[in-house]
């Protein structure tokens, strides 16, 4: 594994630059004319110095093993290629992003701080950038920012997945890192890194929470949703619905921890919820069924679209189509489904999944999962994301892939874990 690792680090130093200056001078010009840059070798400059001051970061952050570090540093060079290279086509080509405008309307704010809203992704990503702004107004710059916050919330992803398997796994650190979805869409300047970042939180305290570390898994937790719950207030109790069950299903952890987690957790469940119906203006049963209808034809635009064969007329609609979409939420597009470079990746990385998911389903028994709470945790939590994005994701297999990025570190370590746990993994 050492080997393998100099051998990667020399390969990025070396293509890193070569990547991001042939991109620079094939897209760049695109690039700027879609963001309207007067400045666009100024704005660029900005970033990559930004680049290389996240190297120097990564040099000092304290860090749980200081074999890590060097893996970060080639993680952070592989983003830096994405970034300021590759993105340079994406940004050229799609001539209207989220991204243009976060950035110009947060630069317009004098008060970025009286934006903020929980539960307002939009606004509080354009807040942030506002805040940001005082630093720089490089898009370029700004844009490497997020894409360090997407690193921070791998590195902290594969802590809590290095506790579960009970030992550290360094080519999983690599693999989480350099996973195409999890590689770009973490990287952009949006809601996707910020996201990620509470995620990895929540995901780092809920595994903390069911191995015994108690009251500061409990604040990561805690911070975590805040986090993602502040981008999109309905993560909160996808994530939190989940932790609710494990504990009920046997969760070893002391009852006094175990009662002050459900005395707080089925409050916050509950007023996310009342959010999420006050947020799409739901106060029925019929009005459920009449959003996710309109939900699934806004998003069936655009060359990835597919139209669902029937209209939601109940609610027992709703639930016979959850296993449909939780399919597509979770391994769609397959190969040949998408026939654009996008797609062909996307494709290949969830087929690659989804033969992780076959061999683990095949090796490890229904009672194994059970025994095990993070395990268990883990795998009602994708299947509740899955459950609730399969509405849209089905409706638009691109969406799908992007969205997949927010519950892949959970995926990942998961299908890892069931296809070769008894291999990565010694007996807790």
């Amino acid at each position: 594994m050492d080997v393998v690792r100099k051998l990667l680090s020399v390969a990025a130093i070396a293509l890193v630059p070569a990547t991001v200056t042939v991109c620079y001078l094939l897209f760049g010009d695109y690039a700027a004319l879609a963001f309207q840059m007067r400045d666009m070798e100024w704005d660029f400059l900005s970033g990559v110095i930004t680049a290389l001051l996240g190297v120097a970061l990564i040099q000092v952050l304290p860090l749980a093993d200081e074999r890590h570090r060097q893996i970060l540093a080639m993680l952070w060079l592989a983003r830096i290629a994405v970034t300021l290279g590759l993105m340079l086509f994406y940004e050229g080509y799609y001539v209207v992003l989220d991204a243009q405008g976060y950035y110009y309307n947060g630069l317009r704010l004098s008060d970025p701080w009286a934006l903020f809203e929980y539960g307002m992704g939009t606004e509080n990503i354009t807040a942030l950038v506002g805040l940001l702004s005082g630093l720089t107004r490089s898009y370029s710059a700004l844009k490497v920012i997020f894409a360090f916050i997407g690193l921070l919330g791998i590195y902290i992803t594969y802590l809590a997945a290095a506790r579960a398997f009970g030992r550290e796994i360094p080519g999983l650190l690599i693999a989480l890192g350099l996973m195409p979805s999890i590689l770009f869409w973490s990287s952009i300047l949006g809601k996707e890194p910020v996201t990620s970042f509470g995620i990895a939180l929540i995901c780092w305290g809920a595994v903390g929470y069911f191995t015994g570390r108690g009251w500061s898994a409990l604040l990561a937790l805690a911070i975590g949703l805040v986090i993602a719950a502040s981008i999109r207030s309905w993560l909160a109790a996808i994530f939190i619905a989940p932790i609710i069950a494990t504990i009920f299903l046997g969760g070893r952890v002391s009852p006094a921890v175990k009662g002050v987690t459900m005395l707080a957790a089925v409050p916050v469940f509950l007023l996310t919820v009342q959010r999420f119906a006050e947020h799409f203006a739901i106060d029925s049963a019929q009005q459920l069924i009449q959003q996710t209808n309109q939900l699934a034809k806004g998003f069936a635009t655009g060359g990835s679209a597919q139209k669902i064969e029937t209209q939601f007329t109940s609610l027992l609609d709703m639930i016979l189509f959850v296993p449909k979409g939780m399919f597509a939420a979770l391994f769609r597009p397959l190969p040949g489904e998408i026939m654009n470079p996008f797609g062909i990746l996307a494709g290949l990385e969830n087929a690659a999944v989804l033969a992780l998911l076959v061999k683990g389903m095949l090796r490890q028994p229904l009672r194994a999962v059970l025994r095990q709470p993070v395990l268990l945790w883990a795998v009602l939590t994708v299947m509740a994301w899955g459950a609730f994005y399969g509405f849209a994701s089905y409706a638009n297999l691109g969406t799908a892939f992007r969205f997949r990025q927010m519950i892949m570190p959970v995926l990942l370590p998961l299908v890892l874990f069931l296809a070769y746990g008894p291999v990565l993994s010694r007996q807790r």
